[in-house]
């Protein structure tokens, strides 16, 4: 987890067995354990300074941008794909909808 202190500082912190509305945890440069308490909302750094805490599982991962070369696949694969589409159709024809494929298209 993160830890922002009050004076606009964070650090990481290792979070230790510990109880509903207290954490316990290892502060990065810190040589005790440090106690993290939840009062009204508020979390509290070993009973005298008001800090923010981040979860690891509240941080959001940064999407990566999808470019126009990802959606591309070679003729090759394409061709495959689709051959594998027309036997699926074939074997059961009643349970497959209309399709109209191009073995020529160049996006899969």
């Amino acid at each position: 987890m993160t830890i922002y202190l009050k004076n606009g500082t964070r650090t990481e912190a290792v979070i230790l067995p510990s109880r509903e509305e207290r954490i316990r945890a290892a502060i990065a440069g810190w040589d005790d354990i440090a106690e993290l308490t939840l009062l009204e909302g508020q979390w509290w750094l070993d009973d005298t300074e008001p800090v923010r805490i981040q979860f690891a599982w509240e941080r959001r991962a940064e999407k990566e941008q999808v470019s126009l070369d990802d959606c591309i696949c070679s003729s090759e694969l394409a061709a495959h794909l689709v051959s594998l589409l027309i036997d699926c159709r074939e074997a059961e024809p009643e349970l497959q909808p209309e399709l109209a494929l191009s073995a020529g298209a160049s996006f899969c």
